[in-house]
């Protein structure tokens, strides 16, 4: 599969013509588990470039095959993927992804997935931070830390777990979370930005997300002042990227973070996620930054 490396060096589009190509010949031979695998890289690849809708069939069409042929470990993988697909595009409720996300820590567990608990707990941690939820915000920020702490392979859709947990943290930090000691949450901000900025060296898709949150986390540190060229350097870093929900994910956190500037970022946030479907970005968006 030529496409996996190509596509983890970020070039998504040269990468879904060979991952495609890469399906159809497993199918035509029948290999089942090969294509199974193939069908979840293919199905990243597109949710990578911010295209749920494509990414949601394919992850279903791979839950299919593991549910006729009882691969609990592929049953696992479309458990953590194709819901959350589903709650961005307004779909799914977030109660109902959650325990979505739990049944894929559950099957990940009984097939001893390490890597498909990492994708559950970052997507819980994405969905925490996108429902206003800080407590559990700060609770799963540890639980995907230290999950993706033990997951060594450097798999870039999956280290971005490091970000997602700092993510979650850096929200709970803003909302005063009393869960989690705010030292703790410190540390797992820091963690993520530096971490997955390095691992960014050799992965482009992590960099931006990486300097996002660095931005951000300057703005709640030193204030507006002192993260305005961070934001400025994240927005033409990921803008470089064919990374269309990261960069939508700029914007969002150039308007929470820069007051003088609010409405035009909102302004650019709220067109990149109409442009996504990302139905539950603009919930957030108007519940956040009301106008």
């Amino acid at each position: 599969m030529l496409g996996t490396p190509i596509g983890f060096g970020n070039q998504l589009e040269r990468g879904q013509e060979l991952l495609g190509e890469s399906v159809d010949a497993f199918k035509a031979i029948g290999e089942m588990w090969e294509l199974q695998t193939c069908l979840m890289l293919y199905a990243t690849g597109y949710f990578m470039l911010g295209q749920f809708r494509k990414a949601e069939v394919i992850y279903d069409e791979m839950g299919r095959y593991g549910a006729e042929l009882h691969m609990v470990m592929h049953q696992g993988w479309h458990q953590a993927w194709a819901p959350f697909c589903r709650y961005l595009q307004g779909d799914l409720d977030a109660d109902s992804t959650y325990l979505a996300l739990e049944r894929a820590i559950d099957l990940s567990a009984r097939a001893k997935d390490v890597a498909n608990t990492v994708a559950a707990l970052q997507h819980m941690a994405n969905l925490a931070v996108r429902e206003g939820h800080v407590e559990r915000a700060a609770e799963l920020a540890v639980r995907t830390y230290d999950c993706v702490s033990r997951y060594l392979v450097l798999v870039p859709f999956l280290q971005r777990a490091r970000i997602d947990a700092a993510e979650a943290a850096l929200f709970a930090l803003e909302h005063a979370a009393v869960s989690v000691p705010a030292s703790q949450l410190r540390r797992i901000v820091r963690h993520g930005y530096r971490v997955g900025g390095a691992i960014g060296l050799m992965y482009p898709f992590l960099k931006g997300p990486s300097q996002r949150i660095h931005a951000r986390f300057v703005a709640l540190d030193k204030g507006a002042l002192a993260a305005e060229p961070l934001f400025r350097n994240a927005i033409a870093g990921a803008e470089a990227t064919p990374n269309r929900w990261e960069i939508a994910q700029v914007w969002y956190d150039a308007a929470v973070c820069l007051p003088s500037q609010r409405t035009a970022y909102r302004d650019g946030a709220r067109t990149r996620f109409e442009a996504l479907g990302a139905v539950a970005e603009l919930r957030r968006l108007e519940r956040e930054l009301p106008q």
